[in-house]
């Protein structure tokens, strides 16, 4: 678990800023301004003004902020990211399980992870692999 969940946060991060770069720039002006929501902006760079080792933007995402980047930019991710069935926020729903997961996997006092949802990250992980 503790391997599983890294590795799709790796995944998403890697191929959703990897394509906002190609479709708007490397530039900040692009793929942050413009393809970057401004809440998901305002706290990603919170997050790295609190870090004295100042991490690139790329470095400083919660996964759950790729949701939001995805759906914002639905034209671009939602033949790679839709599962389910229904409007946008249905098809990413999958994202929110996979966050719900990750926590229980961050801070176990919270609640042990079932035998179900470690089968869903085995499940979430090679559907991305696959994807990818």
């Amino acid at each position: 678990m503790k391997i599983i969940v890294p590795k799709i946060q790796l995944i998403l991060a890697e191929d959703v800023i990897s394509t906002l770069k190609r479709e708007f720039g490397e530039e900040e002006t692009g793929w942050w301004l413009q393809g970057v929501p401004r809440t998901i902006r305002l706290k990603v760079a919170q997050r790295r003004e609190d870090d004295p080792d100042r991490p690139e933007f790329e470095e400083s995402f919660d996964l759950i902020d790729y949701k939001q980047v995805i759906l914002d930019n639905w034209l671009l991710f939602d033949k790679k990211y839709s599962r389910d069935t229904g409007n946008k926020k249905d098809k990413m729903s999958w994202m929110d399980a996979l966050n719900t997961i990750r926590r229980k996997v961050a801070h176990p006092e919270r609640g042990r992870v079932a035998i179900s949802e470690l089968n869903s990250l085995d499940e979430i992980l090679t559907w991305l692999e696959g994807n990818n």
